[in-house]
């Protein structure tokens, strides 16, 4: 049994398929001076999986929400990252189909476990906020006089 929260997280093991499935592209991709791309598109792929963790085991939703959001801007990049080296002719659309199809499925996951986290804390702070105070119910006659005044 793992021991950690994100190990438990199917979108944590889709983000190590994706860092796996870029290492092999880069090591047979011939990036012609564009190595700065394979950098950042490595940079991307660890932040994906470090900020999952990092969310997972993070209490406050706000706080987890604000890591999975990192963690899914990463995923966009990295298919932007993707898209620029089929437009510079370093790699064909072929060649990065299966990584955008993980990237696509690591997004979806993260923003459903963003929404669902959005709404266990809604209700959350509804079943936490005190109920409101009943209005007395008071009459007072406009011609009635205020003492001391």
């Amino acid at each position: 049994m793992r021991g950690f929260d994100h190990e438990r997280l199917e979108v944590y093991e889709v983000a190590r398929q994706f860092t796996r499935w870029l290492r092999q592209l880069l090591r047979k991709a011939e990036l012609q001076g564009w190595n700065v791309v394979a950098d950042q598109l490595r940079r991307t792929s660890v932040s994906i999986s470090l900020n999952i963790a990092e969310g997972s085991g993070e209490f406050a939703p706000g706080e987890k929400n604000r890591f999975f959001r990192l963690a899914k801007r990463s995923a966009t990049e990295s298919a932007a990252a993707l898209d620029f080296l089929v437009d510079v002719g370093v790699l064909e659309e072929a060649d990065i189909r299966d990584g955008k199809d993980l990237l696509h499925r690591i997004v979806s996951m993260l923003v459903r476990l963003i929404q669902t986290n959005e709404r266990h804390a809604l209700a959350r702070d509804v079943r936490l906020s005190p109920t409101p105070a009943r209005p007395l119910n008071v009459s007072v006659s406009p011609c009635a006089s205020v003492p001391g005044l």
